[in-house]
């Protein structure tokens, strides 16, 4: 039932997310040409400014779905009510919070805008986005339960329906009439739509959750919930400066326009990584389940098979990038929103990195794990910021790739797997290293095959672009599988792929 549900999420989920993919290209091609590069570099730094804000948030919605997996596995409704009704009461006051902060944040816009010598009501603007982002806050404790209860497919088929019609909407008022604000209101209007819709879906499918109030956690379990909270703070943190100061650092240090620009790559990657995360975002409530009912020797067993596509995925996804990311951007909207190659394989390679650590991430966010390594977040994100300051002030926009790399590779890479393997399973992280060696080697084994196979296509016409895809999935995938066709990690991996053909 658990592979079962795992498969679903990831069908649907796939689906969903290429469509998605298509729809917002769409969507974002005729932002560009209609309202040009200083409005795509104000995108980034409001986006960037309210990553910051959410930082209210503690990264508590982890803690929500963690803590609702053994009472669904129960079917017990009482503890699940009690639960419902302490989120919704922690939400409300998160958003009232976020949106105190976004109004107090208002009067000093300036200083992030000093360039924006063009675009008119920049107060109203930012507004409009921070009431889209607060309005989530009002309705995610509903929605969570349908997540936790490994049904993460209804959520994301509703959300991309609502996506694709919001995109159409948002671009014919573009087209008709080239403002700014009323793109805004109709994301914002039509975000609130869809979050009453998803709640009354989660009532529908569990009504026992229309009454919740009167039913309250004891001391104890409220105590877990502050403990863990407390430790996902630090982690909220820590993401939160690592993903929302790159744009800050980057308008203080380069300027707006690079900005715009360096905001095409990191769209371009955020959606490759919505793509390849839900693999693991479809597969983390049935996590959540087996650790919940099997041992530590058998969640370690499925870990390494989990682990195997955690590489296939980002090593194909980097691959990829590297070699169509330029072409692609090239024909999409021209050359003048082109980086050079070494700047390109920074950013590709920061995206590897990262992406290798997200089956540890999986695994302990199932098992609950995380008041432990509550105070390596806050390490990563100084010596991210430290480092990118310093690297882009050397040596430009490659810097900010870079130091995000390189924070990740001094704390996350090794203090990760270490809590994991320590109080998850109970084994030596070296077990770990040498399965995540493996797949580094194999990793540039598999880049210079593919190099190889790409030296004979020169050119960036759209034939020429449509040919390198072609070689790179054949190559990159071909070389993976005579590497590991043996193993049983492999085998577990294809019956996935088998299921996902067959449902």
């Amino acid at each position: 039932m658990r592979l079962e549900n795992s498969v679903k999420n990831i069908k649907y989920n796939i689906i969903s997310q290429v469509i998605c993919l298509v729809v917002q290209f769409v969507s974002r091609t005729f932002f560009i040409k209609i309202l040009g590069n200083e409005y795509l570099g104000i995108t980034g730094i409001f986006n960037s400014i309210l990553t910051l804000l959410s930082l209210a948030d503690m990264g508590i919605l982890t803690v929500v779905v963690y803590s609702m997996y053994e009472p669904l596995a129960d079917k017990n409704e009482n503890k699940l009510k009690m639960l419902i009704n302490e989120y919704r009461k922690i939400y409300n006051r998160i958003a009232l919070i976020v949106f105190i902060l976004g109004i107090c944040f208002v009067p000093f816009l300036h200083l992030f805008t000093k360039n924006t010598i063009n675009i008119s009501n920049i107060e109203f603007i930012f507004i409009l986005y921070l009431l889209n982002t607060i309005t989530s806050y009002l309705f995610v404790y509903k929605i969570s339960i349908i997540n936790a209860d490994q049904k993460n497919y209804i959520v994301s088929v509703i959300e991309q329906v609502f996506n694709i019609i919001t995109n159409i909407v948002m671009i014919f008022v573009l087209l008709v009439t080239h403002n700014f604000i009323l793109y805004l209101m109709v994301q914002t209007m039509f975000t609130i739509i869809s979050n009453i819709y998803l709640s009354k879906k989660a009532e529908k499918m569990y009504p026992f959750i229309k009454k919740t109030k009167g039913y309250n956690l004891d001391i104890m379990e409220k105590e877990k919930i502050k403990k863990d909270t407390f430790a996902m703070m630090f982690h909220k943190i820590g993401g939160v400066i690592v993903s929302g100061t790159d744009n800050l650092v980057l308008f203080l240090m380069v300027g707006l326009e690079e900005v715009g620009i360096y905001s095409n790559y990191v769209l371009i990657i955020s959606y490759i990584k919505k793509f390849a995360s839900q693999y693991f975002k479809s597969i983390t409530a049935s996590l959540g389940n087996l650790n919940a009912k099997s041992s530590k020797e058998y969640s370690f067993l499925i870990f390494k098979k989990v682990f195997f596509g955690n590489f296939w995925i980002y090593i194909f996804c980097a691959i990829c990038l590297y070699f169509l990311l330029n072409p692609f951007i090239e024909i999409w909207i021209g050359k003048e929103f082109v980086f050079n190659n070494s700047i390109v394989f920074a950013i590709v390679l920061a995206f590897y990195v990262d992406g290798m650590r997200q089956t540890v991430l999986c695994f302990r966010e199932a098992m609950g794990i995380f008041y432990q390594d509550r105070f390596k977040p806050i390490i990563e994100s100084i010596l991210n910021v430290v480092i990118s300051i310093v690297l882009t002030k050397q040596f430009g926009i490659i810097g900010i790739a870079l130091g995000t790399m390189f924070s990740m590779l001094l704390t996350c890479i090794w203090v990760e797997p270490y809590v994991l393997f320590k109080y998850g399973f109970s084994l030596k992280v070296r077990i770990y290293f040498k399965i995540f060696l493996k797949y580094v080697l194999m990793g540039i084994f598999t880049f210079f095959i593919t190099l190889l196979a790409n030296q004979f296509i020169i050119g960036n016409s759209v034939f020429k672009f449509l040919c390198r895809l072609i070689v790179t999935i054949i190559v990159s995938n071909l070389t993976i599988i005579i590497l590991n066709f043996k193993t049983e990690e492999f085998k577990y991996f294809s019956d996935i792929i088998k299921n996902l053909l067959k449902l």
